[in-house]
């Protein structure tokens, strides 16, 4: 079996793999031909059970916040004024 040289050949640095790519898509399609029978699902819950199964999904949907810190000028931190919906 050859052995590749650093930078030759093989996949390029953050593709996925043939195995990754057929279960995504997999996973894509039975999503979308089940649309009708999660909306159904999701209208049956309420409360906390409804808040859980929305936040859990949208984490496959929207990107991870990473948390950071607010420092102002002077190395002190940075304490954030909320008022209303509006941070100052």
């Amino acid at each position: 079996m050859a052995q590749f040289k650093k930078g030759e050949g093989g996949r390029k640095k953050g593709s996925s793999n043939k195995v990754t790519i057929i279960q995504r898509d997999f996973i894509q399609c039975l999503l979308d031909t089940q649309q009708d029978k999660i909306k159904s699902e999701l209208s049956k819950l309420t409360g906390k059970d409804y808040i859980s199964a929305i936040t859990g999904m949208m984490e496959f949907v929207l990107p991870k916040l990473q948390r950071t810190e607010l420092k102002g000028q002077d190395e002190n931190y940075f304490v954030p004024k909320i008022v209303g919906m509006i941070i100052t």
